[in-house]
């Protein structure tokens, strides 16, 4: 999603979305990611990006077949992401790059469960890593 602002379209926020299905502790599931977000300097505290976030989150929620939302980010975003419905999860472990020797994210992920079986097996995302796949976004 690209937001511009007026006529002159002056690029203030964008945000990436990544659709994977993923497999976990036996189940599979379709997983939305959030990345490459970024705000402008000149376009900060305006609420441009919660606005378009949330935006994006709907578009994710208005898939009947997602099951999870994921991103990832550093410490001192925490509070805009859980202002934007995002739940931080501390205890979740997230993997990506060989299947068999997988680099670790190291910020911290925030995830939202969107379908009943999600929810029902929230706890276990808390147990082993969840591997995203050969590529980080």
């Amino acid at each position: 999603i690209y937001a511009g602002m007026g006529e002159r379209y002056a690029l203030y926020r964008a945000t990436g979305f990544y659709c994977v299905t993923v497999e976990h502790e036996g189940q599979s599931y379709k997983l939305y990611g959030l990345g490459d977000v970024l705000t402008y300097p000149a376009f900060r505290k305006k609420g441009y990006g919660s606005a378009l976030i949330r935006k994006a989150t709907d578009i994710i929620r208005d898939d009947h077949n997602a099951d999870i939302g994921l991103l990832w980010t550093q410490e001192h975003n925490f509070s805009f992401y859980e202002n934007c419905g995002w739940e931080r999860m501390p205890d979740v472990t997230i993997t990506h790059g060989e299947k068999d020797n997988p680099d670790t994210e190291e910020e911290t992920p925030f995830m939202l469960f969107f379908s009943d079986r999600a929810k029902a097996n929230r706890a276990n995302f808390s147990r082993s890593p969840l591997y995203i796949g050969p590529d980080r976004w």
